[in-house]
Order: C-alpha cells, then structure tokens, then sequence
C-alpha cells in the first residue's frame, strides 16, 4: 500500500476493525536512490497506489517485444513513497506452466532475463533519472546476460536500446556498466 499521502493514524480504523491486522511501515526510497535493490520486492499486485504516485508513473511505456510492466510500477512506487506492510498474508503468488521466468531452459530464462533489465533499465533511467544509481546495475546484469545469448536472440532492437542507455552515461559512467557486467 503506498502511503505517501497517509499517516500511521490513517490505518488505525483498518487495524482497530481486524485486530490480528498490523503494518510495519516500509520505505526503501534511500536504496533504491542509492543503486541497492531492496531485501524484497512487493508482487505489483499486493500494491496499491494514491492518485498522485499514479499520475507520476502513467503512462507507462510500452514495448511490444518485452513486457515492462511490474518491475517498471513496483521500482517507481516504491522510490517516491513509503509503504505499508501488513503482518500476514493478504493475496497468493501462482506461477502458470509457460511462466518465462521458471522455463526450465536456462536459455531461455536468461534471454527474458536480459531483454526485461535491458528494455526496463532504459525506461527507467529515461523516466526517473533520481534511479540512474539502480538502473545502471539493474542494466548492467542484463547487459551480463545479453552477451551470453546466442545470435539469434541478441536482437538488434535490444542493441538500440543498449546504446540509447549508454548516450545518458559519461565515460566513467559507461566504465562502471562494462564492468559489472563483466563481473556478472
């Protein structure tokens, strides 16, 4: 629940009327702001948005390739507000037979893996810039995984976008992506 608006007072009644109902506030803007991912990341679904944080994420970019959605929504919301996190279980995560993420093939696993940091990590650098410590090891792992795809799945579009992301960076900045990713 995104909480930028509300105050501890706010959820009382929400509390008081489900007594084993309790939020511990959660805030990783310090984090995310300075390029570390957070201990978790809240399903895009168990969140929820004021009015305001979705007037600044939407529209949303779209790619009809790489599905930017849920890493792109859940990383904006969660470095421009706070949050709450209830004490118990409120919804279930299903993962589906043809998941792109649990393909058995590591191929495949890594491609998607690439593709999404690559196309998400530009998209997020170009519209929060206050990120740009994130992204660039968000797209730096990517980028990792991009080198190790065979040549037919290392599409041109995704090398657009490489070098798209690499004219916002200075020398040291482009520097500092190589290297990780070669660590990676």
């Amino acid at each position: 629940m995104q909480t930028d608006e509300l105050e501890t007072s706010d959820w009382q009644p929400l509390i008081e009327q489900n007594s084993d109902l309790a939020c511990i506030e959660i805030d990783f803007r310090d984090e995310l702001k300075a390029g570390k991912q957070p201990g978790f990341v809240p399903q895009t679904s168990a969140i929820s948005f004021s009015r305001s944080i979705l007037q600044t994420i939407l529209p949303m970019p779209e790619d009809q390739k790489t599905y930017v959605g849920d890493t792109y929504i859940s990383m904006i919301a969660l470095s421009l507000s706070k949050g709450c996190l209830p004490n118990r279980c409120l919804s279930i995560y299903r993962l589906h037979g043809n998941n792109a993420y649990t393909n058995p093939s590591i191929d495949v696993q890594r491609a998607t893996f690439a593709k999404v940091r690559i196309v998400t990590g530009y998209w997020l650098r170009t519209n929060s810039p206050d990120l740009s410590k994130y992204t660039d090891v968000f797209f730096s792992k990517g980028l990792a995984c991009f080198w190790l795809l065979k040549k037919s799945e290392a599409e041109d579009r995704y090398r657009d976008f490489i070098k798209s992301y690499f004219s916002y960076l200075i020398i040291a900045g482009k520097l500092n992506i190589l290297l990780r990713a070669l660590y990676y």
